[in-house]
């Protein structure tokens, strides 16, 4: 926290030294300036105690949020490098954001958005933009370069691609990168907004639409196929939901049983994003010819992302070989928009 030596001109008002704000307001010399002559030393001592008030004021504002101290020796710059120090981070987000992946190979990304506010990670400076649509970005295009990759090197397969939109404060284009935070911005962009992640898969981005925060599949993701387990077990799904995803969408496919020898059928399920929660229930039951099957599908559960993994579990009342299977349909990047 630093300190600030700005104080306010004419402190106290004696009645005498200053204008009332009535006089102030009215007095033609506030509108024209002084004139050649002899000035007014109440309309000056006005002027100057309004001007001084805010000005201290904005110091110890300042001074309270930063080290630097402030004094009347500083230069003009270094009073704007204190004051943007000093302001609070904005981050950055997107509003109304609308994309999918697009091409015969899948290898470009289209994105608009109704608002995007991109922050620029060095100086901390902030753009807000509106009715963003800028160019489809690429993952064939070497970069660092504005639409196209923030390397030289094409991306590995089975990776995850992070897609920003980024500005040179005029212009909103798009970079897509291996990074979620840190991606390198082509010259002369300084400020980026986070958009989302895709899979890539063998040369090809997942085929995905974007509304908001969330992305979801054009095709169930298969995470789960006739699982049995009847204690917490863990479903892996890094191959779908990126790393840094608040939360993800389960499906549930099938849920299958069979009827005992009096055709009764019961049974439940639970999914749950930490081991041991018995929360997300599902479940099927009743009386049916002894010895057939019985499936059903179609429950949905919206999940945390805890290191891009779930747990489920089957619970047996009645009958037997019981199984489930589920697929993830969509999950949600931290853009900051919905």
């Amino acid at each position: 926290m630093g300190s600030s030596n700005l104080q306010k001109f004419v402190p106290t008002d004696i009645g005498t030294n200053l204008l009332t704000d009535a006089e102030y307001l009215a007095d033609s010399g506030r509108v024209s300036g002084n004139k050649p002559g002899v000035a007014s030393a109440r309309l000056v001592n006005k002027a100057l105690r309004q001007a001084s008030l805010m000005a201290a004021g904005l110091a110890e504002w300042a001074a309270a949020r930063q080290a630097a101290n402030i004094d009347d020796t500083l230069t003009p710059a270094a009073i704007a490098a204190i004051l943007n120090a000093a302001q609070p981070s904005a981050g950055s987000r997107v509003k109304g954001l609308v994309g999918n992946t697009v091409g015969g190979a899948f290898t470009t990304a289209l994105f608009t958005a109704a608002e995007v506010l991109l922050r620029d990670a060095t100086s901390g400076a902030s753009y807000l933009f509106s009715t963003v649509a800028p160019p489809a970005c690429s993952i064939s295009a070497a970069g660092p370069v504005i639409n196209g990759r923030d390397q030289a090197a094409a991306f590995g397969n089975n990776t995850w691609v992070h897609f920003f939109f980024i500005t040179n404060g005029t212009l909103v284009q798009t970079l897509c990168s291996l990074s979620a935070s840190a991606p390198t911005l082509p010259a002369g962009y300084t400020a980026s907004a986070y958009i989302g992640a895709v899979r890539l898969g063998t040369g090809t981005l997942a085929a995905v639409a974007f509304s908001g925060a969330w992305v979801l599949y054009d095709n169930y993701q298969t995470t789960l196929t006739n699982g049995a387990a009847v204690v917490f077990t863990a479903v892996n799904v890094a191959a779908f939901v990126p790393p840094n995803a608040l939360g993800m969408t389960i499906n549930v496919t099938d849920l299958a049983i069979t009827a005992n020898g009096s055709g009764g059928y019961s049974c439940s399920a639970n999914i749950s994003a930490a081991t041991g929660a018995n929360n997300n229930q599902y479940g099927i039951g009743g009386v049916t010819t002894a010895g057939s099957n019985t499936s059903a599908a179609g429950w949905v559960m919206n999940l945390a992302n805890q290191g891009q993994q779930y747990f489920y579990r089957l619970v047996l009342n009645s009958g037997t070989a019981i199984s489930t299977s589920h697929a993830v349909t969509g999950y949600k990047n931290p853009n900051g928009g919905e």
